[in-house]
């Protein structure tokens, strides 16, 4: 059974999910004899299959991507949304919830504050997908971010990656950084000041104490976003935006700019209007990963 609980379980099937997402996307929507085969393929493949969601934290892309990605491919969900839809609020504990739901679906996407690399799921009888684990990890959107990567600039390696955000914190971050480690340089500056990534950067990574936005910008092929994360702590946060006139001016043409989302004054909202920016186009690869995902794990 396949368990997806951290980026670094993703990294040596990129290369095939981003080659997989990209046909699904490029396929999807066409109407072509062979298109609608290989589509009924799916459905038959997946018809008798059951995903459930157990959703502890709020969450609108991350479940309705999975959600919508699995019902596409003609499957049947099953899902538990907020902190009172489960039996923690009885005192059950994460391992029995986990184990409870195994017994009656085939892939299990959980989404909770404990991480999940503290129970034991070697006896699990399904295939699980960390759609976030409190401030540790969030595999499914560094490998969807990766892909909006590759879709720019069609490589994984080289790179210049400027991440902003609250990096401590962050486990949209922790995953990117994990995922793309190899042979990338990360640029790293923390909303809250902290002097380090706390344990999160990669060999390759320079933390920065401010962003010098002339001599850095034009050098950078990806500014990563992503707010302060104030639901995990109470500590003061840099008065920061990014995506304002002076920025733009200054980066690079053949840049993107990126933000998993939900945005704050990180990001400047104008800067939608920027052909670089990929905010929402973030939001629709989401769901192509995600589709990808299952029919691998499925197929394999």
């Amino acid at each position: 059974m396949a368990k997806i609980l951290n980026a670094s379980d993703l990294r040596s099937h990129l290369g095939g999910l981003i080659e997989r997402t990209d046909y699904i996307q490029t396929n999807y929507k066409s109407r072509t004899t062979d298109e609608m085969v290989y589509r009924k393929t799916w459905k038959w493949a997946f018809k008798d299959q059951f995903m459930g969601a157990i959703f502890g934290e709020p969450s609108i892309r991350t479940r309705w991507s999975f959600t919508t990605a699995f019902e596409r491919l003609g499957g049947k969900v099953v899902s538990s949304f907020g902190p009172g839809s489960t039996s923690s609020e009885k005192g059950e504990s994460l391992y029995d919830m986990i184990m409870t739901a195994s017994q009656m679906v085939e892939f299990l996407v959980i989404r909770q504050s404990e991480h999940l690399s503290t129970v034991d799921l070697s006896k699990v009888n399904c295939h699980i997908i960390n759609a976030g684990d409190g401030n540790n990890e969030h595999p499914t959107q560094a490998l969807l971010d990766a892909y909006t990567i590759w879709r720019e600039f069609k490589r994984f390696e080289d790179l210049k990656i400027l991440i902003i955000g609250d990096l401590r914190q962050s486990r949209a971050i922790h995953s990117l950084l994990r995922l793309l480690c190899n042979g990338n340089k990360f640029y790293l500056y923390d909303l809250r000041g902290c002097p380090d990534a706390g344990g999160w950067e990669t060999p390759n990574s320079e933390m920065l104490e401010g962003i010098n936005r002339k001599e850095l910008l034009p050098e950078v092929d990806v500014v990563y976003l992503n707010r302060a994360q104030l639901e995990r702590h109470k500590g003061e946060v840099n008065d920061f935006t990014f995506g304002l006139p002076e920025d733009l001016k200054y980066l690079s043409e053949k840049a993107i700019i990126m933000n998993p989302g939900p945005r704050r004054e990180e990001m400047y909202r104008l800067a939608d209007e920027d052909p670089r920016c990929r905010y929402w186009q973030q939001v629709e690869n989401g769901m192509y990963i995600r589709m990808a995902l299952f029919h691998n794990i499925l197929w394999e």
